[in-house]
């Protein structure tokens, strides 16, 4: 397969001022009004050879440039599939690369305590990834995975004079070098024939010197999912998101669980009806009201979904 791709952005972002006066109510993402753009192209190969029965190799290579830089980025992969009965094997290797975002490039919330800005000097980001994976078709799968990162993208503390206090902030960097590794496992199992479950777990971490550099990186996650089937048109669905605790921008972030749950109604696809509670439990994380904001987003807490479809 020989393919191409495109991504053209455009962030667009402006000051908005109190009835008319020229008081700041709410400041540009950029602290001025402005549009910044990027575009980012590729070409890609990739291959599926079946080197012998139940054995597949599948190789490829990217190729990767932006209007901003003359310097041309290539990123291989190959992967090696062995199918044994129920069991599926995998092991894969690939070069990846980043372009760093708009807002990580030119973002200046200096309202912010401690202020946070972007930065017009950084670098892609690349990494080498390997990993290795047992499937058992249609039931479960565990993958291990290793991530060695050069550049990567993330704010640091800045402090431009220790002798001094209240003038330290925060800015985006590239990072040399982090080593990370980790554990995905889920499994999932029908309980009689109108229940189905799924559990996803996830372990990410890194050797001792780079756990620091595990910005906004839980240690530990945990999806599950159960659906009853009532009858053919009526079925119950239940979701619980777990994240553990990690750090962010130097602030510890506490673990906490998000659980959905919707009944849903479906006639022969003519008629669809959903009714829904989104976070049971109401969870919100306090530093959306206590002035120590530090996320883009925060889950406003419990409210409920009802969506109603009829197609003629």
């Amino acid at each position: 397969i020989l393919g191409h791709e495109s991504v053209f952005q455009n962030v667009s972002s402006q000051n908005i001022y109190q009835n008319e006066s020229e008081n700041i109510a709410n400041p540009s993402i950029f602290n001025i009004d402005t549009v910044y753009s990027s575009s980012r192209h590729s070409l890609f190969v990739v291959d599926n050879i079946e080197l012998s029965s139940g054995f597949h190799l599948d190789t490829g290579i990217r190729l990767n440039f932006e209007d901003s830089s003359s310097n041309i980025n290539f990123s291989p992969s190959i992967g090696l599939k062995r199918d044994l009965n129920n069991y599926i094997l995998r092991s894969n290797f690939s070069s990846n690369y980043r372009s760093p975002s708009i807002k990580e490039l030119y973002y200046d919330f200096s309202q912010h305590e401690p202020p946070i800005y972007g930065n017009p000097n950084l670098k892609p980001q690349r990494a080498n990834y390997f990993s290795f994976s047992v499937e058992k078709i249609n039931e479960s799968l565990l993958e291990f995975y290793i991530s060695h990162n050069f550049d990567m993208i993330k704010y640091v503390d800045v402090d431009p004079n220790e002798n001094e206090n209240g003038d330290e902030y925060l800015q985006t960097d590239n990072v040399d070098e982090i080593v990370m590794y980790g554990i995905n496992f889920s499994y999932g199992k029908n309980i009689f024939d109108n229940i189905k479950t799924k559990f996803i777990y996830s372990f990410t971490s890194a050797p001792e010197e780079f756990k620091e550099n595990l910005s906004g990186v839980s240690e530990h996650s945990i999806n599950s999912y159960i659906t009853a089937h009532i009858n053919d048109y009526l079925s119950i669905h239940y979701a619980n998101k777990y994240l553990g605790e990690k750090k962010l921008y130097g602030y510890q972030l506490d673990a906490y669980t998000i659980e959905n749950i919707s009944i849903n109604f479906n006639y022969e696809s003519i008629a669809y009806f959903k009714f829904g509670i989104k976070n049971l439990g109401n969870y919100k994380d306090p530093r959306a009201s206590d002035g120590s904001d530090i996320l883009a987003t925060y889950d406003p807490g419990k409210r409920f979904i009802l969506d109603l479809t009829v197609n003629f």
